[in-house]
């Protein structure tokens, strides 16, 4: 008797917490619309006229008006009246941007910004968008060696019949950081400062306000990382690798210091250098017009050389389609390292081949090699 009295009470308290049995929906109102359209918002409800009136059904509905995007803030309150329930949306839609408004820029120009932008006019007001564009804008300074670089963002009203807003982006570019020193990390055979001079990028100097040296643009400094592989590569370092520098911000940000690892391997000398393939005259001629020397240091310089020399040669000849690659072997020895190097012409017929297969692709039944 007990338990199902027990039970009689949880029905009891339960049913009223999801549905009021006989009560209905017999009026639907919105307050709060703007821009949105209410047959917008209608499609995303579904306590509508006519349903029986659900606390868990207008639950579901005030999420699903979030989850649209359109609303800030959405509440409902129930009205009772003559035949069941009335029910009032009131919802704050987000607002538009009706003007997007960049300040304080000079170092670099509005059009370059725009990239950087990844919230637009005519676009609902996006904290989250916002916050990525403010990211990107301060990426594109630092590029530019202003790491000091201040942007804040203000909303002001614009139209406030089309609820929209003026985004105004304030740049505050301050100073350009300045590089005070640039180090070297695993160098042996070459001081920092013998590779210092090899890069562009310069530590910040007396004539600085003058040569702009030190100032710190990361599209140098990935070119200077080439630099300095390419110095390695031409004094025999064949295993060289040069890292990601790491680059560190003093306390007060006015000054950098930037760290560049580098493996620099052993030094590998030429013992024998060949010509391979489809030879045009005799191997020892081709040989004998070759810059890279058996017995001396492995160059990057002399190989790009040779490569360029040997397609004069067979282009002089009247062999248009030609590519000549280079193979190598390395000897690594107790006492020296050896590399064999051999300049190998592709053949011809395979070219044609390879052609063949792209021309009937692009529908050309015939082509003329010479």
């Amino acid at each position: 008797m007990y338990r199902k009295f027990c039970l009689i009470i949880c029905i009891a308290l339960l049913i009223p917490a999801l549905t009021i049995a006989g009560v209905k929906v017999v009026d639907v109102d919105f307050v709060g619309l703007v821009t949105v359209s209410e047959r917008a918002v209608r499609t995303r409800i579904s306590s509508i006229e006519g349903t029986p009136y659900s606390r868990s059904s207008i639950k579901k509905d005030i999420k699903g008006l979030y989850r649209s995007g359109l609303f800030s803030n959405v509440s409902v309150q129930k009205q009772n009246v003559a035949g069941g329930v009335r029910l009032v949306y009131s919802v704050t839609e987000k607002s538009v941007i009706g003007k997007l408004t960049l300040e304080g820029n000079k170092k670099i120009k509005e059009d370059d910004l725009q990239e950087a932008l990844r919230i637009h006019e005519y676009e609902q007001l996006d904290p989250a968008k916002i916050a990525q564009t403010k990211n990107e804008i301060q990426k594109r300074y630092e590029e530019k060696g202003y790491f000091l670089v201040d942007v804040k963002t203000s909303v002001e009203p614009y139209d406030a019949s089309k609820n929209q807003v003026e985004l105004i982006i304030k740049i505050r570019e301050n100073r350009p950081v300045k590089i005070r020193r640039i180090k070297f990390i695993g160098n042996r055979a070459y001081s920092d400062k013998k590779l210092r001079k090899k890069i562009k990028t310069k530590e910040k100097g007396f004539l600085s306000f003058i040569t702009s040296s030190g100032k710190l643009e990361n599209e140098k400094l990935n070119t200077d990382l080439q630099m300095l592989r390419f110095h390695y590569l031409n004094n025999g370092y064949l295993k060289v690798k040069v890292d990601k520098p790491s680059i560190t911000l003093t306390r007060d940000k006015r000054s950098i210091y930037i760290s560049i690892p580098v493996y620099e391997g052993k030094k590998y000398k030429v013992s024998k250098v060949d010509v391979a393939g489809d030879v045009l005259t005799t191997t020892a001629e081709l040989r004998s017009r070759l810059n890279m020397a058996e017995g001396k240091i492995y160059q990057k310089s002399l190989e790009i050389q040779d490569l360029q020399q040997l397609e004069k040669i067979y282009g002089d000849q009247s062999y248009a389609l030609l590519i000549f690659i280079l193979t190598s072997r390395l000897m690594t020895e107790p006492k020296q390292q050896r590399l064999f190097i051999t300049y190998k012409k592709v053949q011809r017929l395979r070219l044609i081949a390879s052609l063949s297969k792209v021309m009937k692709s692009l529908g050309i039944r015939s082509f003329v090699v010479r």
